[in-house]
């Protein structure tokens, strides 16, 4: 029997156990003893018809016959394939260990190991799986009844072969071999030598092309099996985090979401439980769930652990991750702590937080986040979709991320309107938090303010213009608002000027808008907004201008006549 027969016998089993009815009222065999088939479609059906024809001529065990001698030589089949895999397993794993410290290994020695790898798992993975969920008592006793083998060691180095696998899917998608010794240096943290990081930064840059299309779950597992293979075992989940902190740096597929991941999460309830390491954890109440749209972290509170709670993120890398990230930098924006992390990924346990952000006052929380966003303005980088809403105290009052806060690129805009929310239009403490976190003399308010007073004076230089003169000032968007910030200026001047004429009488308008030009600007800086201008700016200017230049109210004709 070939590897095809057998991978087609044990497909049609399969599918047998996961009808209703017992395996062997749906399964039936070829009259050769090779093959068998569900009776429900195709080929199963024609020998079902068969068999029943011939059934009075030649007795009922003639078709019992034929199904254990299918199903002997599929336990066979099997059995031989099984010791032959084991011997490409062990052939590649060493092609792994000693391509993680030599590049230089002929890859075509590998070539037939990596192809009977690939075919042993395409034909046996889908059946080993149903052999280790909820369909193993049904599959065994179907074996014990028409087989002669045990199936306890069918799912001999199950793992492994599924480990080597993803390895070697990866290579696949990529057309060509990884960069293994490059990664393990990663991985243990040790410096690249200029050569290895051109090739690092070759591979990084194929992938990004790929991320559409390279699953979060597979590559997780891929990396996994990567560390895992080459690696101390003490220190595997540590030189995973490192390997995948460093490629997060780079690649948005480690923000990508699993589908398989999150149909298991989404599975979770009250009452139910998830294993962490071999510990079976109860779980209590759901906590903070999204009203609408996938949670990217979901909480359950612990049965009988108040202090805690099970953190879920929506793939199995980005808890590890997250751990990493708040260990490599010690202070900003860090996650509540990790107690413990699920080896596999799945869920880990974490300090339970207290006080949300979003509720405190202003006042109280203005240090914390100023705090948080002068990191990041010393990172040069800028968390996801910031919202006061993911960030709480501890019970030691420690400001701390509810979700991951991973940096992207620095995004001004972003900090400015997330210290805006948290400042709840106070504007002493907005300026207060623009001040200590030093978004208030960066370099990109600098500009922001220069593009302000050119629209303030009418000037016609557009920001890209500009932006020449300022070497640091390259980011589009900032460029964009920026040329925005400029015609909401000019807008406001001539409103200003406008509504104070409408009601004061005024008899030096240049006077007036050189005034109301400074006062913008005054409010401006007193603000200290950089993107944006103050809510109440436009009210607080005409005040301003009208009472420090004296202005009294329009006389209307019906109050003269009357007079």
């Amino acid at each position: 029997m070939s590897l095809s027969d057998l991978r087609d016998n044990l497909q049609e089993i399969y599918s047998a156990a996961h009808d209703p009815r017992n395996i062997d009222l749906v399964i039936v065999p070829n009259l050769f003893g090779t093959r068998v088939y569900h009776t429900s479609r195709g080929w199963g059906r024609l020998w079902r018809w068969l068999f029943n024809l011939i059934s009075p001529f030649v007795g009922e065990d003639f078709k019992l016959k034929k199904l254990r001698q299918a199903m002997q030589k599929t336990e066979r089949t099997f059995q031989e394939h099984l010791i032959h895999i084991q011997d490409h397993i062990k052939t590649y794993q060493g092609y792994l260990q000693k391509k993680s410290t030599d590049d230089s290994l002929d890859e075509n020695d590998f070539h037939t190991s990596r192809d009977a790898i690939t075919e042993w798992n395409d034909a046996t993975t889908i059946f080993l799986k149903a052999l280790q969920g909820d369909k193993k008592e049904k599959i065994t006793e179907f074996f014990d009844k028409y087989g002669t083998w045990t199936l306890e060691n069918w799912g001999q180095n199950f793992e492994l072969h599924q480990q080597m696998q993803k390895i070697i899917d990866l290579e696949g998608h990529l057309h060509e071999p990884l960069p293994l010794s490059i990664m393990v240096k990663l991985a243990t943290l040790n410096e690249l030598e200029k050569e290895e990081k051109r090739t690092l930064d070759n591979w990084v840059s194929k992938l990004k092309k790929l991320e559409t299309k390279i699953k979060i779950g597979p590559f997780h597992d891929a990396l996994r099996a990567i560390v895992y293979s080459s690696s101390d075992k003490e220190l595997d989940a540590v030189n995973l985090a490192n390997l995948e902190f460093i490629l997060s740096k780079e690649l948005l597929l480690f923000q990508h979401e699993d589908p398989e991941h999150v149909k298991w999460r989404s599975s979770l309830k009250k009452g139910g439980s998830v294993d962490c390491n071999g510990n079976k954890i109860i779980l209590g109440e759901q906590l903070g769930r999204k009203l609408s749209g996938v949670d990217n972290d979901i909480f359950f509170s612990i049965q009988d652990d108040p202090e805690n709670v099970v953190r879920i993120g929506k793939n199995r890398a980005i808890l590890g991750l997250e751990k990493r990230f708040s260990e490599f930098y010690k202070s900003g924006a860090r996650s509540a702590e990790f107690l413990e992390i699920d080896d596999e990924g799945r869920c880990a346990i974490v300090e339970r937080l207290q006080d949300p952000v979003a509720q405190d006052e202003p006042e109280e929380i203005a240090r914390p986040i100023a705090g948080a966003v002068k990191w990041m303005v010393q990172e040069n980088g800028t968390p996801r979709n910031l919202s006061p809403t993911q960030f709480m105290f501890n019970k030691e009052k420690q400001l701390r991320s509810v979700k991951l806060r991973l940096l992207g690129n620095f995004d001004y805009i972003a900090l400015e309107k997330f210290i805006y929310a948290c400042a709840k239009e106070d504007r002493n403490i907005f300026h207060y938090m623009m001040t200590q976190s030093d978004l208030y003399s960066h370099h990109y308010r600098k500009f922001y303010r220069k593009m302000l007073k050119n629209g303030l004076k009418g000037r016609d230089k557009t920001a890209d213009v500009v932006a020449i003169f300022f070497k640091e000032i390259t980011d589009p968007k900032i460029i964009e608002s920026a040329q925005a910030l400029y015609d909401e200026a000019k807008k406001l001047k001539n409103s200003c000027c406008q509504k104070i004429k409408k009601h004061s009488d005024v008899s030096d308008e240049t006077l007036l808008a050189s005034n109301v030009r400074d006062a913008i600007v005054e409010c401006y800086d007193s603000a200290g907004t950089g993107s944006i201008l103050w809510p109440t700016t436009e009210q607080d200017v005409i005040a301003f201008v009208t009472k420090t230049m004296k202005l009294q109210p329009k006389v209307s004709v019906q109050t003269m006549v009357s007079t």
